[in-house]
Order: structure tokens, then C-alpha cells, then sequence
């Protein structure tokens, strides 16, 4: 009974001092060294304590952090009780002690060695203090008088990447990011700061919690929206402007007659390509990369999106921008035509095996104008380096061994677009020539007298566009011809053009004119317009908020985009528009996602 009792004063006493369970072994690559994910706890229940400075000095190999503390009156200098946590993605020390913040404090550090800088905030319990480093870290503590003293130095723990969701800081949303076990992080400028969540290795869990935080901050009133980032353990994020969800949900807009149509938030990050024969969508994503000394570069990725909100990388390959992406006839492959500087360069994905061929390596050149499938299976592009010539490649031919690539003619070619349909191949030049070439003979002929065309998706039409001088700009005439029977007719004139796109069913050609000399033309550029190749009726369908189209999945549905400027990154942001929908989409589940 004695025994019993002494064990349970001695308890108590440790209590009293504020002492903790016996320290964990360290982990970290550097011996006698704390690694991430290990907790220490110590220090002692003051009356009352005051952090009131904290310093920072660079020391060899170490990063010295010192927090010093002011005692109540009468007790003598000792630390206040505290926890810290080593926090990965980016690397953290969080260190949260029972004492003020002092008024005098000075908390904004210089970086120094692999340390970025110090957020700190003032809580109910006391002070937490978050000290960030680039790259991954190892880290000893100790107390001496009056003062916590943290030694870090680099750890070579492997890297990763992650998914993780972000929310700009601010005190208002504490309550919905805490209860998610969100945490403060320094951007890569080392001044503006996340609440950021622990990492995730799929980017369905990370869309999971996000969806479920942007529901919780908007019944909170918030009009911040989280967002989904890719995230290397050794970085810090980097820096763009908030997407408020007011402005998510005044975009897409169509002003018609009888209302104003909102168009559905497909993405805040990816701009459309092509459609998925599955139903899904071929998206371009930027991605924005900041390196330690806060160089900021950017480069594309090509993700699957569906128009439920799920996603996921198509292929693994950065891109400088990626301008156009088509399947082949079988689904088999994706061919891809990238911008990089002055190039134009083209690309093969082999969807079976994975496999991404650079056919301009392949002998097309470092100049792709424009490329089309063949019924055929084959693609032909123009290419060339000096001088640009019709091409194609056959991946049938390629499967069995024999050579895949050819010149569809040994004649030289024009900078325009390209398009086939019933075995022969239609290329623009420069000129505003429209010329026909017969890939079974390599025959060319001129077709038409045209600056543009635009082949339907099931080659039976061919818009052709004639531009000339107007008073404000360039007016387009636009034909459409049938292709069977050659038959030419003039559906607009002197129409102030900016954009076009067939449906995917070929029944329809929508287009967008000026609204310039319309009262709500500042919110509303552009007016909607409406082609029917069945009944070959023209019908203004409205004004419209976007510059940019491209094609549903039936007539009746479009996709719009814009370009948002975020603190001078531009970042595409896609709506489905329903044609026949009157429905306020205003409430709809928002999922933004930036990597």
C-alpha cells in the first residue's frame, strides 16, 4: 500500500511539472534527431506566461529557433507548457504553448538556411507557432531558462507527392478547417497562407474532403471555396488568388428573352479538347511550379474529367500547351499537337499500352499546322520544318513492323488547317486557298476559295469562312458546303466572327458574333447563334458571357470557358450550358481543384 502510494505522488509531482510520458525514440535519418510525424510534449503549468520573442540564427549545418518567455510575477524562468509536431507537406514545426502572445513579440523572421519564415496566432489555449522549411527536416528540442529552443538541419527522407485541399487563411472559416484537421501553411513567397489538409495519395479522397468543406463554408456564409492541389512533401505551395464562389456562379451565363441561363462548373482548372468516346472529357490542365528560390513555371497535363466531377490523369507527361487532341476511329490512339515556343510539335498515345510516340521526331518536323484521322484509320497532318508538306502516319502499318510514315504528295504544303472525309484530305494555305487531295493518288486540287473551314464530325459538311476588312475588324461571310453534292450556300454575312463549333451529331453549327453595340455588352460580349442543318434555320439564341465554345454532346448543350486571372496566372474555367434548361445552377456542388 505504501509502494501504491509513493508511485501515485510521484505521478502527481510530474503532472505538476507539466512532464509527459517518457520521449519517443528518434527517428529521422540524422541520429539523436526527431523525423515527421513525432510529437514531444513538456514544459510546466505556469500562472501565468508570455512569449515574448522569438529568433531565429543560422548555426553550420543547423537552424537555430529561440522562444523566450516572460514569467508572472514571482516565478522564476521556466518554460510554459507546450507540444510540437512535425507537420510533412510542406515540412512544419508546430509548436503550441499555454502563453500569450506578447504585444511586443516580434514574429515576422528572416528565412535563413532551409527555414521559409514563421506563422504564428493567438488561441484560446495560447499561442501556436508554425515554423516552416523547404524540404524535408529533422529536428531536437530543449529547455533552458526562460526559453524553448528548437535545433533543425536537414533530413533525407524521400520526398512524395500528394493531394491535398486548401482554404485561404481567415479567422472566420478556423471553425470549418479545424474540424477537418486543416493547418496553417506558408505559401512559396513565404507571406500570403493556406489552411492545408494532410496529404492524400488518390485525388478521389482528396475531392471527397473537399467537396465536403466547400458544403460546410457555404452554410457558414463563407464565399471562399477549397481547392484540390498536387503538392511535393519538400515545397511549399504557391501563391494564386482565391476563386470566390460568387464569381464561379455568375459565370456560364446566357441572357435570352425569357431569362438568363447558368451554365453548370465543370472545372475552375482545365480547359476542354475533345470528348471521350466513353462520355467523359479530354481536358488540358495547368499546373503551377515554384522552386525553392521562388521561380514560378507552368506546364499542362492531360486528365479524363466526367460531368459528375470525377477525373484522373489521362497520361503522365507534362506539356508547354497543348493546343488540339483527337481520337482515332478504333479509340485506340490520341494524337496531340503541342505549342512550345515557336514549334508546333506532334504526339501519338497508345491508350492499349500506354505508350506516347513524338511523331515529330519521327520525321514530321518541329511544325504541325493542323492534323486529322482518316476513316482510315490513318493521320495526317501538315508538317514540316522549312517547308511544310501533307504527311501520314499509319499505326496499322506500325503494328507489323513495316514503315508508317509516308508523304501523302511530294508537293509543298500551306500553314492552315486540316480535315478528311471520304478519302481525301482538305488543307488550307495561306493564301485562302482551299485544296483537295486524293490520298489514294496523291492527287491535289483546288476545292474552294476560303480563309478557314471547319469539316462537320461526320464529314458529310464543310463550313468555309471568307474574311474581309470591316470598320471595326475583320467580317466573316460563312458558307457551309454539302460535300456529296458540292452544293455551296451562304448562311452569314459581314458577321463580326469569334468563335465555332459543330455538335457532336453534325445537326448543328453554333457560332458567336459582337454584341458589341448592345447596352450589356461589357458583361455580355458576344451573342449565341444557332444553325440547323436540318431545317436551315438561323436562331439568336441569346447573349452570351463567354468568348470561347466548344461542343456538347448534343445540340442542345455547349461548353463555355473563360480565362480568370489569378494574381497574374490564368486559369481556364469550364460550364456545361444547357440550351434547353432554365435552371438556376447557382447552388450546384463545386469542386475547384489547382495543381
Amino acid at each position: 500500500m505504501k509502494r501504491a502510494c509513493c508511485i501515485i505522488l510521484a505521478a502527481l509531482l510530474l503532472f505538476a511539472a507539466g512532464c509527459s510520458a517518457p520521449a519517443p525514440t528518434p527517428s529521422s535519418s540524422v541520429p539523436g534527431y526527431y523525423g515527421q510525424g513525432q510529437t514531444m510534449t513538456g514544459g510546466a503549468n505556469l500562472r501565468e506566461a508570455a512569449l515574448s520573442a522569438v529568433a531565429v540564427e543560422r548555426q553550420q549545418e543547423e537552424v537555430v529557433l529561440t522562444m523566450t518567455f516572460r514569467q508572472g510575477e514571482g516565478e522564476s524562468a521556466r518554460v510554459p507548457a507546450y507540444e510540437v509536431e512535425s507537420i510533412t507537406a510542406p515540412a512544419r514545426i508546430a509548436v503550441r504553448v499555454q502563453a500569450d502572445l506578447a504585444a511586443d513579440a516580434q514574429t515576422d523572421l528572416e528565412s535563413a538556411g532551409e527555414f521559409l519564415g514563421l506563422f504564428a496566432r493567438s488561441t484560446e489555449e495560447g499561442t501556436d507557432l508554425y515554423f516552416q522549411f523547404l524540404g524535408q527536416i529533422a529536428y531536437k528540442i530543449s529547455e533552458e531558462e526562460g526559453a524553448l529552443v528548437l535545433r533543425v538541419r536537414a533530413d533525407d527522407a524521400q520526398s512524395i507527392d500528394q493531394y491535398h485541399v486548401k482554404v485561404p487563411y481567415n479567422e472566420a472559416n478556423l471553425a470549418v478547417t479545424a474540424e477537418s484537421g486543416l493547418q496553417p501553411a506558408l505559401c512559396a513567397d513565404g507571406e500570403h497562407v493556406y489552411d492545408l489538409s494532410a496529404g492524400f495519395a488518390t485525388i478521389e479522397e482528396a475531392d471527397a474532403l473537399c467537396r465536403t468543406l466547400n458544403d460546410a463554408l457555404e452554410a457558414a456564409g463563407s464565399d471562399e471555396t477549397a481547392e484540390v492541389i498536387y503538392l511535393n512533401s519538400g515545397a511549399a505551395p504557391a501563391y494564386t488568388e482565391p476563386v470566390s464562389r460568387s464569381e464561379l456562379t455568375m459565370m456560364g451565363a446566357l441572357k435570352t428573352d425569357s431569362g438568363v441561363v447558368d451554365g453548370t462548373l465543370v472545372a475552375t482548372d482545365a480547359r476542354f479538347l475533345c470528348w471521350d468516346p466513353e462520355g467523359g472529357m479530354v481536358m488540358a490542365r495547368p499546373q503551377v511550379e515554384t522552386t525553392g528560390d521562388g521561380t514560378t513555371s507552368t506546364y499542362e497535363e492531360i486528365w479524363l474529367y466526367q460531368l459528375d466531377g470525377t477525373r484522373a490523369p489521362l497520361l503522365d507527361t507534362a506539356f508547354s500547351s497543348v493546343q488540339k487532341a483527337a481520337y482515332s476511329p478504333d479509340t485506340r490512339y490520341i494524337a496531340l499537337l503541342e505549342q512550345s515556343s515557336g514549334a508546333r510539335l506532334l504526339y501519338l498515345y497508345d491508350r492499349r499500352d500506354g505508350g506516347l510516340l513524338f511523331l515529330s521526331a519521327e520525321g514530321f518536323g518541329d511544325y504541325t499546322s493542323d492534323f486529322a484521322w482518316g476513316q482510315d484509320g490513318v493521320l495526317y497532318a501538315m508538317s514540316g520544318s522549312d517547308t511544310m508538306q501533307l504527311m501520314a502516319y499509319d499505326p496499322a502499318m506500325a503494328e507489323m513492323g513495316q514503315e508508317p510514315l509516308h508523304a501523302v504528295e511530294e508537293r509543298e504544303g500551306g500553314y492552315g488547317n486540316v480535315g478528311e472525309a471520304g478519302g481525301i484530305v482538305y488543307f488550307n494555305d495561306e493564301y485562302g486557298n482551299v485544296y483537295a487531295v486524293d490520298t489514294a493518288t496523291g492527287t491535289r486540287e483546288l476545292f474552294e476559295i476560303a480563309d478557314g473551314f471547319l469539316l462537320s464530325p461526320d464529314g458529310s459538311r464543310m463550313l468555309q469562312i471568307v474574311y474581309e476588312d470591316g470598320e471595326n475588324g475583320s467580317l466573316a461571310t460563312m458558307y457551309l458546303c454539302d460535300l456529296a453534292s458540292g452544293t455551296r450556300m451562304q448562311i452569314a454575312a459581314q458577321a463580326a466572327l469569334s468563335d465555332y463549333a459543330w455538335s457532336e451529331d453534325s445537326r448543328v453549327l453554333f457560332y458567336l458574333v459582337s454584341n458589341r453595340d448592345a447596352e450589356d455588352a461589357a458583361d455580355y460580349p458576344v451573342r449565341l447563334m444557332r444553325y440547323s442543318t436540318v431545317d436551315g434555320r438561323t436562331t439568336d439564341l441569346g447573349a452570351l458571357a463567354s468568348n470561347s465554345i466548344f461542343p456538347g454532346r448534343t445540340q442542345d448543350s455547349i461548353l463555355l470557358m473563360y480565362y480568370q486571372d489569378r494574381d497574374g496566372l490564368f486559369y481556364p474555367i469550364t460550364y456545361q450550358l444547357s440550351l434547353t434548361d432554365l435552371t438556376d445552377h447557382a447552388q450546384d456542388e463545386l469542386v475547384p481543384t489547382l495543381e
